[in-house]
């Protein structure tokens, strides 16, 4: 059968960017995350909202975020919010115990074409990583 997974690692010996911050004396600590993207095929679903089913693990509490997108085609975006068109549909940070849990999201309908962003996004500074395993579209609504 289909595997799909998706498997984002942090960098230990990454450079990490030290700078004043305008406001205070101290120094702050910039973070530049590392990201991994999943995109479906377009999917046409205009009648009825879809479940994404997936299974994920985070080696580390802070390691980083796993975000669930929809990328709309054609979706009109205020000028001042950018020209981005990804809707974030459900975040999920780390976890306090190293293990597979599954996760499943509603996927809303759309009028137009649309393709589900799967984005890992790891700190550098941490030695974990963000895996991913059995991604599912489904047909049965049943978010967690």
């Amino acid at each position: 059968k289909p595997h799909n997974f998706i498997y984002a690692a942090s960098n230990t010996n990454a450079q990490i960017e030290i700078r004043k911050t305008e406001t205070e004396a101290d120094e702050e600590l910039v973070r530049k995350g590392r990201v991994a993207r999943l995109a479906s095929l377009p999917v046409t679903a205009p009648d009825s909202d879809l479940c994404m089913s997936f299974w994920y693990h985070f080696t580390e509490k802070h390691t980083g975020t796993l975000n669930i997108k929809q990328k709309i085609e054609h979706l009109e975006v205020k000028e001042e919010e950018g020209d981005d068109n990804e809707l974030l549909i459900r975040s999920v940070n780390g976890q306090m115990k190293s293990r597979w849990r599954e996760g499943r999201v509603l996927i809303p309908s759309a009028d137009s074409p649309y393709q589900v962003i799967i984005e890992a996004q790891v700190d550098p500074t941490d030695s974990g990583y963000i895996s991913l395993d059995d991604i599912k579209i489904m047909d049965e609504v049943d978010p967690e």
